[in-house]
């Protein structure tokens, strides 16, 4: 018992003193967004979540962290600032506010898969190393792979397995 509170304030002191801010490369997920109940209800970092601002909820990246948000299948890009913790569903990575989501185009779906870059207003002028293709430009460059290496690039989906019946009496 003694070992295992050992080993979770280890873990918990080493989870803590990274820096996960300093990252340049960049994090492909899922982006959710808030629903309009929530607008003016106060955040984690003590502001008020705006509907019609740009900000968003992270886990990992502390608040105040601005972050470049590009939606994969459309390319279109939009900075938000961090302001809560969040979302809390391992499918989620993070969660815009409502004008985010509108101007990245995923309202009507609910979510979309993007790729997270830290923002610097420092180096706007430069693109950052770790660009991440369009759907149809992966797909031009890489028509050497099979059919199925494309499933989940656009759509969310859970990829359905066939259903293997053993007929009885035989093992």
């Amino acid at each position: 018992m003694f070992m295992r509170k050992k080993i979770f304030i280890l873990w918990m002191a080493a989870f803590f003193c990274t820096d996960i801010s300093s990252q340049k490369d960049s994090v492909v997920g899922v982006a959710s967004y808030y629903a309009n109940s929530f607008h003016g209800r106060k955040t984690a970092s003590g502001e008020r979540y705006d509907k019609d601002g740009y900000t968003c909820a992270h886990l990992k990246y502390g608040f105040g962290t601005k972050l470049r948000i590009k939606h994969l299948g459309t390319g279109k890009e939009v900075i938000v600032k961090v302001t809560d913790r969040g979302p809390y569903s391992k499918r989620f990575t993070v969660d815009l506010s409502y004008a985010a989501a509108k101007d990245l185009g995923i309202v009507k779906a609910g979510h979309a898969k993007v790729a997270i870059f830290p923002y610097d207003e420092n180096m706007e002028h430069q693109k950052p190393s770790a660009e991440i293709p369009s759907f149809l430009g992966f797909r031009m460059s890489n028509s050497a792979l099979p059919h199925y290496a494309y499933k989940d690039t656009m759509r969310i989906e859970p990829i359905l397995l066939p259903i293997t019946t053993v007929a009885k009496g035989r093992k």
